[in-house]
């Protein structure tokens, strides 16, 4: 059952991830593309993490 959680978590952050990229791309000004990234990109990092702990 653990091993089917993680792998659920793990797909989600690939699919956040991957969207948030997506929308950051679309995002109109270079600081707030840069924001959105760095935001995202830590949401789906600890994620990940705390889907192995």
């Amino acid at each position: 059952m653990d091993r089917i959680v993680m792998g659920s978590d793990y797909c989600f952050a690939i699919v956040h991830l991957a969207l948030g990229a997506r929308v950051a791309h679309r995002t109109p000004g270079r600081a707030l593309k840069r924001v959105f990234a760095v935001v995202l990109y830590r949401l789906a990092t600890n994620m990940l993490v705390s889907s192995f702990t």
